[in-house]
Formats: structure tokens, sequence, C-alpha cells
């Protein structure tokens, strides 16, 4: 799972505009958000899914979208307790979300 992304972390790049989205998104003044999100997708806590053109990195505290195609990173939100929580495990390989859920991560 993520290992197509993983392996080609080093295109991972973002546009002005998105690094001004995701800083507003996560309300922090970081400088190098690129840095920041190559560390989330090589967290092996964290789950990477593929759905349509997009991948999904869903870290505890946050989710981040990146375009499968140019691995341009999109845009980094807060997670809401809600947010993605159970996924399907195709007979691919690939991980997809299903249900949000009520429960915040701590319930589990």
């Amino acid at each position: 799972m993520g290992s197509t992304l993983r392996s080609n972390i080093d295109k991972l790049h973002t546009t002005e505009l998105g690094i001004k989205r995701i800083q507003k998104n996560l309300y922090t003044d970081m400088e190098d958000v690129v840095s920041w999100c190559k560390k989330q997708i090589l967290d092996p806590n964290n789950i990477i899914a593929r759905k349509g053109k997009n991948w999904y990195v869903h870290c505890e505290e946050c989710s981040i979208t990146i375009n499968a195609s140019s691995y341009t990173i999109i845009t980094a939100a807060k997670r809401k307790s809600y947010d993605f929580l159970f996924f399907y495990l195709c007979p691919e390989g690939d991980l997809f979300p299903v249900c949000t859920g009520g429960i915040s991560v701590q319930e589990l």
C-alpha cells in the first residue's frame, strides 16, 4: 500500500498556491511543507490509499491529497473524527475508504 508513492517520493512537489493552502488549512507557517509531507508519507503509521487520480495520506491529525500522475501535493487539511476510518482491502491490495463512521481514532 502506497509503495508506488513512497518509491517516487523524490518527485513530490507543490505550487506556491499549494504551499499557502496547506499553511492555511493546517494553521501553520512552516516554510518547507514538501519535506513535512514527505515525512508523513514515509511514516509507517499513516495510511496511504489511492482512489482514482489521487493518493490520500491519512495521518492521525490530518489528511494529504496528492495527484497520482504528477506527484503534486494538492492540499492538506486537519482531520475530523469521522474522516475515513474504515477501509476496504481490494483483492489487488488497494485500500479504499468505505465508511466515515462517527468515532474518533482514540475510540478504536
